[in-house]
């Protein structure tokens, strides 16, 4: 997401910029997407330093989008089991919108360490997993 990410971190698009803020746009998407299902409420988890910007993006797809929206700050015991729910990708998450701090975990990584997370069938950050 170009918007929270640096333009000197590791693997940024060159040409990548922050999308506009197109409320109609964003509208149209929806609508070719499906129809979000009625009284189904979008959740946002976050862990507790993010719970502000967790929020401005909420209230930002409510109003724009009129989806009822709930933001829950994930416990500071649960953050590690969230983020391998994310890389392991083996079961749903119980969220629709993970905001949350990331870093690259391969730039100072040795080469055995590097094929471990990005080789092989239990390598959490495998391609297509």
């Amino acid at each position: 997401m170009p918007a929270f990410t640096p333009a000197w971190s590791s693997g940024y698009p060159e040409k990548l910029g922050p999308y506009p803020h197109d409320v109609d746009a964003a509208k149209r998407l929806m609508d070719e997407a499906g129809d979000w299902p009625d009284g189904r409420t979008l959740i946002v988890a976050t862990p507790a330093p993010f719970k502000s910007i967790a929020l401005m993006v909420a209230s930002d797809i409510e109003a724009g989008l009129s989806i009822d929206i709930k933001v829950t700050v994930i416990p500071t015991g649960q953050i590690l089991a969230s983020s391998r729910v994310l890389t392991e990708k083996r079961i749903t998450p119980p969220w629709d919108i993970l905001i949350y701090g990331w870093f690259d975990l391969s730039s100072e990584a040795s080469p055995p360490e590097g094929a471990a997370n990005f080789a092989g069938p239990m390598a959490p950050f495998a391609q297509g997993r």
